[in-house]
This record gives structure tokens, sequence and C-alpha cells, in this order.
């Protein structure tokens, strides 16, 4: 192991590390380093493995695809699995959003909406929300506004983009009711029309109709209507950025059918294929037409075979084992245990998400701010042999996507797990 470590001297230290394990198998929700140590995994490559490490139907089929053809370009050749994919994906997406364009991640998936809109509308402005994680290459990045330090010291960024608040907690005046939350930041935006883009400029707005990196925050039923309702009045796209919300995580296949809309353009991501790079941009077949070869087009490894197999077979588990009629029980349950343990710690401020996308916000203790207090918890779960990602604005929020298929004896093994950690800081802190 300390001869392989020795080679992250060669990584570029732009590459941002949470631990330094290095992790040989994984199967379902565990993760095993290469000496042999059991991890549980709620990161799960950053919710990119809806039903666990190495699921055994995936793994077959990637396999299996892996003796036939590796790669060959999607823009020379069809693929049968590719072509498969676009069928079975058909039965999960809302009438009218039928024309697919694949890519390799959910920034490049983006960045496709972004160009789509202004190439449609023939506008050139795009709005998207405080607290928001679209990518990093620049058209996502501009929209992209999580954290500052990803958009500094790389020069300008794309012009045209604007930013409004996101009707969130943390970023609406305190105290402040759902609809409160609602009607300021439709007030922020009538405001951003008449004094800084007319609307009648404006391409599109990209939303994550759950905030993810901002801190799991949802937004009222009413807020989300009302934004499709402005976009209809004034011809503008509205983009709906489901690259971490999206594919059952939310206990519906896809978040905005919570607020009962649809958008005009989706991106998909992190878990359509089990793992591997894939991502997807879709649209009506009015919106896409004319967008022909040349204007956008995919890449090298657009619609890979071996990624569309291992897509393919997800949904077909998907289809098989009712896998989304599934979540809302467990992330309820999920959901209900971690509140037991908001009322028992101090420490902890709220649980909020959906399904099982969770989010667990950390307060601050002591001498310490929130984000210390979450740092030094990490530590712990670290050593508990439990991993999880954290997001929010303030870094001070755990973030649960566990496998969609996890099961109630785990979740209770987690919940013991993060009950002793949790009472492990308190006993350091008063130690010290």
């Amino acid at each position: 192991m300390k001869n392989l470590k020795n080679s992250l001297k060669y990584l570029s230290p732009v590459l941002t590390k949470h631990t330094d394990l290095i992790i040989e198998k994984g199967k379902g929700l565990y993760l095993y380093d290469v000496d042999g140590n059991e991890y549980i995994d709620l990161v799960q490559g950053i919710a990119t493995n809806p039903l666990g490490h190495c699921y055994p139907s995936i793994v077959k089929a990637i396999k299996k695809q892996t003796d036939l053809l590796i790669g060959g370009s999607f823009s020379y050749f069809n693929f049968p699995s590719t072509l498969k994919l676009l069928k079975i994906l058909q039965e999960f997406l809302p009438e009218g959003l039928n024309t697919i364009l694949f890519s390799n991640s959910g920034g490049e998936a983006n960045e496709g909406a972004i160009k789509l809109a202004k190439f449609y509308t023939k506008r050139q402005g795009i709005i998207s929300f405080l607290g928001a994680y679209h990518g990093r290459n620049y058209g996502a990045l501009s929209a992209t506004t999580v954290s500052s330090s990803a958009r500094s010291d790389c020069g300008s960024l794309m012009s045209d983009f604007y930013i409004v608040p996101y009707p969130a907690e943390n970023q609406c005046p305190k105290g402040y009711t759902e609809n409160e939350r609602t009607e300021y930041v439709l007030n922020e935006l009538e405001k951003l029309f008449k004094y800084v883009i007319s609307p009648d400029n404006v391409a599109g707005i990209i939303v994550e109709p759950i905030l993810g990196d901002g801190g799991y925050y949802i937004p009222g039923k009413k807020f989300m209507q009302k934004l499709r309702e402005i976009c209809n009045n004034y011809g503008i796209l509205l983009i709906f950025d489901e690259v971490q919300s999206g594919y059952g995580r939310t206990g519906k296949m896809f978040a905005f059918e919570h607020f009962d809309i649809v958008p005009d353009i989706l991106t998909l991501g992190k878990p359509m294929a089990s793992g591997l790079p894939m991502s997807a941009l879709i649209s009506t077949n009015k919106i896409m037409k004319d967008w022909r070869a040349g204007k956008h087009g995919g890449s090298t490894f657009t619609g890979n075979p071996v990624c569309s197999a291992a897509a393919y077979e997800l949904l077909n588990q998907y289809k098989k084992h009712k896998i989304i009629e599934k979540v809302n029980n467990k992330g309820k349950y999920f959901k209900l245990e971690l509140e037991k343990l908001v009322k028992k710690y101090s420490i902890l401020k709220e649980v909020r998400g959906l399904g099982l996308m969770l989010g667990l916000e950390f307060n601050s203790y002591q001498d310490y701010t929130a984000e210390e207090v979450y740092k030094k918890i990490k530590e712990i779960f670290l050593q508990n042999r439990l991993l999880i990602a954290d997001c929010g604005l303030e870094n001070n929020v755990a973030r649960f996507i566990p496998p969609l298929n996890i099961s109630k004896s785990e979740i209770n093994k987690i919940i013991k797990i993060l009950d002793k950690s949790f009472a492990m800081f308190y006993l350091n802190s008063n130690k010290n």
C-alpha cells in the first residue's frame, strides 16, 4: 500500500481528495481497501451507483458487451446496446421529451443544454440559482455558484449569465416560511427582469429541482410551478439539471415529477450507467429538430456500447424489481431514524430531502463553527469505517446517497454507527 501511495505525487493537486484510501473492490453498500478493510459507502461514487457497487446483472452485461465491442464512435456507427437504451429510456420519460443526445458527464450535458437553449430561442441570457452546481467546463461553470473558488483564477467566464437566490432557508431572510421564500425569490427574479435583463433576452433558466451540492434543499411546489409559468409566459426554456436528483433518487424517476411539471430540457448523468461515464441531454423534437450535425454533436465516447449496455441493464432492473416504487418507504424510514438522532444531539440541526436523497445539517458547538464540527465528525466517521460525502454552502451538511436497493437492516446498521460517532464527538470535545 505504501508503494502505491507514492504514485499520488504524480497526481495534479487540482483534484480534490477527501481521503487517502486505496480502494480495491466493492460490493453493494461496501468498499474494501487494499488491506482488506471494509467500509460502508454512502458516497457511492457521488450517486453514480444506484444499485450499489458491482451489481451482478450489470457486471454481467458489461462483460458480455466487452467481448463483442468496447468502443467505436457512435458518430460513425450505430450500436445495438445504445439503440436498446434509447428505446427503454423512452418508457421512463414523460410524453414529449423524446429526443436524446448522449454524452459523458453531467457537466457536458449541461453545457449542451445551455447551447441548445441559446440556439433554439436565438437569445443569449441564462439564469441560474445561487448554490447551484452544474459542472466545471466554462458554460456550466458560468452557471455554477456553489463556491467562488471554482470560479476564481480562471479568467473571464461566459457573459450573459445571471444569478438569483434559490428558495432555501439560508438564502432568504431569516424566519421566512416556505411561501415567503417562494415570493422572495420570485420577486428577485422579477427585479432581474426589470433592472438587469429583459425576459425576451433570456434563453433559459437552469435549475436543480432539488439543490444538490448547495445543501439538499427542496423548493416549494408553488415555486417550481410558478417558474414553469414564467418560462411559458416569456418564451424561456426551463432546463432541469437532474444529474444528481434523477433516476429514482427521490422516490420518483425524476424529481420534477414531485412538482407536477415537465421541463423543456432535461439533463441526466451520474447514475445512468452504474459507475461508468454517461450522461444525456433530453428535449422535445420541436426544440431539437433544427439542431443539426455540426451545431453541437457528440464527443468521441458518446453513446459508448459498454456504457450503454450497463445503462440498459440498470433500467431493466428498475422495471423487473420495481426499484423506484420501494425508494419512498426506505427514505421515510431512514429520515425518521435520522430525525431521532437530531433530537438526541445538539450538534445536529435538521434532516431534509426526498426519498434516498437526504441531507443532515450540523450546528456549531462551543467554540467550533458548524463547518468545524462536521470536519471533526467526518474524521470520526472514517475511524468507524463509514464514508459520507458533504455538501452545503458552509460545508456543514452530510449527504446520504446510498444504493436505492439498500435494506432496512443496513439502514439500522448505519444509524448505529452514526449514533456512536456523534457520542464520540462529544466525548472527545469534553476531553479537550
